[in-house]
C-alpha cells in the first residue's frame, strides 16, 4: 500500500465501496484504516476526481474519517476548485 499514489488510494476506496453496494463484499477494517491513513498522508496530491472518489467511497462505506482527513480533503478541494467539473462538484456534495 505504501507505493500507492493518491489516484490509486481513491480508486481502491471507490472499488471497495462499489463492491459493498453490490453486496459482494463487506468493508475490511484494516484495509479501511490503511486507505484513510494513506489518504491523509498524501492529501495534497489528490486531483479533483480523486477527492470526489474518496469522499463518495467513505460515505458509501459509512466510514467516518477523522477531522484531519476531512480538513485535508476540504483544503485540497479548495486548492483545486477551478479544476472541478460539474460531476466532481455533484459527487463531492453528495
Amino acid at each position: 500500500m505504501h507505493e500507492m499514489g493518491a489516484r490509486e488510494v481513491a480508486n481502491v476506496a471507490h472499488s471497495v465501496a462499489s463492491l459493498k453496494v453490490s453486496g459482494r463484499m463487506g468493508v475490511d477494517d484494516e484495509l479501511a484504516g490503511e486507505l484513510l491513513a494513506r489518504a491523509k498522508a498524501m492529501a495534497g496530491d489528490f486531483i479533483p476526481q480523486a477527492v470526489t472518489n474518496l469522499m463518495w467511497a467513505l460515505a458509501t462505506m459509512e466510514l467516518r474519517p477523522d477531522a484531519d482527513l476531512v480538513k485535508a480533503m476540504q483544503g485540497q478541494a479548495m486548492a483545486t476548485a477551478g479544476d472541478f467539473n460539474p460531476q466532481d462538484v455533484a459527487n463531492v456534495l453528495w
